[in-house]
This record gives C-alpha cells, sequence and structure tokens, in this order.
C-alpha cells in the first residue's frame, strides 16, 4: 500500500508492523496525519531502526508535529540516547508544550532512582523542569499527577 492511500485510513486501522521500513519513514516525514506518524514512529524504535535517531532529531530540532509526536521523540530519544535527551530537557524544558514537559517529567521521575540519576547533566535538567512547572504553578496552570508527584520525589531525592 503506498503512502497517499495509507493517509487515508484511520490511524488504528492499519498493521504498522506488516508495512516496510521507507514507508514507515515516508509516514512520519509525510507529516499529514499526527496519529499515524507518531504509530510509525514508534514502530520504527521497535524495530530499532537505523532511521528513527534522524526522524526523532527532525522532529525535535525542527519542532516538527503536535506535542504528541514531539512528547513521543523525546521518550524515545530518551530511549536511545539519555543524555542528548537531558541536553534537550535543559534547553528547551522553559518553552515546552504541555504535553512535551508532562513527558520530561515522566522520564525524570522514572530514572529518579537509576544511576543516571547520579550525573550532573541529569540533575540540571531536572532543575530546568522543575523552573518550567513552577513558573506554570504561578501562572494557574493546574499539574498532572506525574509533575506534581515529580515535583514532590524531586526535592526528596539524595
Amino acid at each position: 500500500m503506498k503512502i497517499d492511500e495509507l493517509m487515508v485510513l484511520p490511524a488504528d486501522s492499519i498493521d504498522y508492523s506488516a508495512l516496510e521500513e521507507s514507508t514507515l519513514v515516508g509516514l512520519v516525514d509525510a507529516n499529514i496525519d499526527l496519529f499515524i506518524a507518531t504509530n510509525a514512529l514508534g514502530e520504527l524504535a521497535e524495530r530499532e531502526s537505523s532511521a528513527t535517531l534522524g526522524l526523532i532529531q527532525r522532529i525535535l530540532v525542527e519542532n516538527r508535529g503536535d506535542q504528541y509526536l514531539r512528547a513521543q521523540a523525546l521518550s524515545l530519544l530518551y530511549q536511545i540516547q539519555t543524555l542528548v535527551a537531558l541536553h534537550y530537557m535543559i534547553a528547551h524544558a522553559a518553552d515546552a508544550d504541555e504535553a512535551v514537559r508532562a513527558e520530561m517529567a515522566e522520564l525524570l521521575f522514572t530514572d529518579l532512582k537509576e544511576p543516571i540519576a547520579s550525573h550532573a547533566v541529569f540533575h540540571a535538567a531536572g532543575d530546568a523542569v522543575v523552573s518550567r512547572l513552577r513558573a506554570d504553578q504561578k501562572e494557574g496552570r493546574s499539574l498532572d499527577q506525574v509533575e506534581i508527584d515529580f515535583l514532590a520525589l524531586w526535592f526528596d531525592a539524595p
């Protein structure tokens, strides 16, 4: 099936595991249906495709797609190259969309007790996310439960 034909289908009716890698890359790059792009990117990552990292970098650097595609890209980047993802968090926590901020908090919250948590870059990323969440609170935005838990645990961490 060609990319044009896939783009008119509902995202949940496509069998991404049956698609060729080049088709998956095309679905992400087309950036037309963001649900399809998100699913295609996830499938590429699951296959450990060499194309995944380049797509992730384009999505994050060029601010492509919506906040949910960028949040997934950040999550995948964190799995593939944790330190690069942490540097991204430091640089972009202040201007990240809500879904991306929540993903930052969740990634840091999940690894707070892991060896990476002793790394200076991890702490700098955490501090950047904390600063943004505090600013959001001052502006009256209510935080989701992961963000609240992250804030509480961040200050109790060794």
